[in-house]
């Protein structure tokens, strides 16, 4: 579970202490805990006993954070930059990962793309799923992903 707690910072000054405030009220607290009751409507799997819950902000800043949001990121500034020069009516093409590294193989990008050498960008856009890798194939031994030309970074989530 991944709860976003603002700026709050707990207080623990405590005129008999903490341990004595712990030692206090430990009894009181495991009395609730135990007679606690989850309500229905957060009931979850059997190992943790409630539904998962992860803040929005915090998942999309993970996903941003990961290799494969920053593949993601890269694809949206290379196809914006590609929309200069693109066909308007072309909205997807099959590309193979050396297709692709060839579209991001610009200034500005090309820096980012080092950590993508060898066979990296091809696993990692196997990983990529919709809105931006439409659909994958293999065509005369070489794999090819349909890449969506249109992808901007204000769509959904390509991963959930």
């Amino acid at each position: 579970m991944l709860f976003k707690l603002g700026d709050w910072q707990p207080d623990f000054s405590m005129a008999e202490g903490v341990e004595a405030r712990i030692e206090r009220e430990l009894p009181f607290f495991l009395r609730r805990l135990l007679a606690y009751e989850v309500p229905a409507h957060i009931q979850g799997d059997p190992r943790f006993g409630v539904k998962c819950f992860h803040h929005p902000e915090l998942v999309r800043e993970a996903n941003n954070a990961s290799a494969n949001g920053q593949l993601v990121q890269l694809m949206a500034a290379g196809l914006r930059l590609r929309a200069v020069w693109a066909e308007p009516k072309e909205a997807s093409r099959w590309m193979s990962a050396v297709d692709v590294r060839t579209m991001l193989d610009i200034d500005g990008l090309r820096g980012s793309l080092q950590k993508y050498a060898g066979n990296r960008l091809g696993i990692a856009l196997s990983s990529l799923g919709k809105p931006l890798v439409l659909d994958q194939r293999w065509l005369h031994g070489t794999k090819q992903y349909l890449i969506n030309l249109n992808f901007r970074l204000d769509e959904p989530s390509v991963r959930k």
